[in-house]
């Protein structure tokens, strides 16, 4: 998070009142010292992905993670630009299913299904 690191949203709005207007409007154009743009995130997101996918070639697995992981992963896989970020709602402990296929893969929400 960097600066912006336990600050409320208002905090983090007040303190960098331009930086927040591009995080709200162009996210992946954000920028700010010790804090990892959304770029960076989901490259760092994508070789996970990868390297679960080699060690895992045929089976199942299951990965726990974060609300900006998983939006940078939904807007990769449906060809989504990063600015897109902020419009990808993941509600708390939902759960998501990667499904890949010669074609690439498909990301979808699959919380309605588990109940």
């Amino acid at each position: 998070m960097g600066p912006w690191e336990g600050l409320s949203e208002d905090e983090a709005a007040a303190g960098y009142p331009s930086e927040y207007s591009k995080w709200l409007s162009r996210p992946a154009e954000l920028k700010l010292a010790g804090r990892e743009t959304l770029g960076a995130l989901q490259g760092r997101a994508l070789k996970a992905v990868t390297r679960i996918l080699k060690e895992h070639p045929e089976g199942t697995s299951l990965v726990v993670t974060h609300v900006a992981i998983i939006r940078c992963l939904i807007l990769h896989y449906n060809h989504l630009p990063l600015n897109s970020y902020k419009s990808i709602n993941i509600e708390n402990l939902s759960v998501h299913r990667l499904t890949f296929n010669d074609g690439g893969a498909v990301a979808e929400n699959i919380s309605d299904q588990l109940e």
